[in-house]
């Protein structure tokens, strides 16, 4: 199985500025490494997953998040609340003093609580090309 983001701020952009839609530029980048994977003679996965079919498990997913105190909503979107978990960055091992530099250097914005803290959801006009309804108001993962 391989996941495909195939929606996201950078694909957005570059869409506005072929003039194509989200999709089109999405599916041709995807059908560009599909054939790179079979030139190395990587056998295809059973499935491709797309985020943009699976909105709906993805609605579920952060409202269970919401209801189980891991995410708040923000005047841009939905954020996972990196302080609900407190293993998160122990990997990289990040320090809460990180955080407060990085909220004295104006990394927190737009609702933010902290800049360890990353969207799950974020607010998106119609005309961007990819935004769906929610709970939350028009948006995308």
């Amino acid at each position: 199985m391989i996941n495909i983001t195939d929606i996201d701020d950078k694909i957005i952009a570059r869409a506005a500025e072929q003039q194509l839609s989200v999709s089109e530029l999405s599916r041709h980048w995807e059908r560009e490494f599909q054939r790179d994977m079979a030139l190395l003679g990587v056998r295809p996965p059973a499935a491709w997953l797309r985020v943009s079919d699976h909105m709906e498990a993805i609605l579920a997913f952060i409202q269970r998040l919401l209801d189980g105190g891991k995410a708040y909503v923000a005047d841009d979107g939905v954020y996972f609340d990196c302080a609900a978990l407190p293993s998160y960055g122990k990997l990289r091992r990040i320090q809460p003093e990180e955080d407060r530099d990085a909220e004295e250097d104006g990394e927190t914005g737009g609702g933010k609580r902290s800049p360890r803290d990353f969207a799950l959801w974020k607010s998106a006009a119609p005309a961007d090309g990819a935004a769906w309804e929610s709970p939350w108001g028009s948006g995308r993962p």
